[in-house]
């Protein structure tokens, strides 16, 4: 089977094969009509997925992130970042400017 390369619908990812070597992650961004949608309804739909990491970024100043991490089917909050977030993510530094996000370059179209 190949593994899709588009945007999945959660049923399509819970209707996948289980494959050991794929990583999956999920990144939301708040906005005034998904926060509550974000922050409560996705958290059951993407643990019962088995989605490991998912984090929250809030761009509303300042800007900031939740991450958190699938333990034991429940997520656990691994760290609440803003500026600059310096965090290890499969075994490797990353950082993220959090301000940058909402500077003008990052929002031309």
């Amino acid at each position: 089977m190949e593994w899709p390369r588009d945007l999945l619908t959660l049923g399509d990812w819970i209707s996948l094969p289980e494959i050991s070597e794929y990583h999956v992650e999920a990144v939301e961004v708040l906005s005034e009509g998904t926060r509550r949608t974000d922050q409560v309804t996705k958290f059951s739909e993407y643990a019962e997925a088995g989605i490991e990491h998912y984090w929250i970024v809030d761009l509303d100043s300042p800007n900031s992130m939740i991450t958190y991490r699938l333990i034991d089917e429940d997520y656990e909050n691994f760290g609440e970042f803003s500026g600059v977030a310096e965090l290890e993510f499969a075994g490797s530094p990353l950082t993220l400017d959090l301000n940058a996000l909402t500077t003008p370059r990052a929002q031309r179209p």
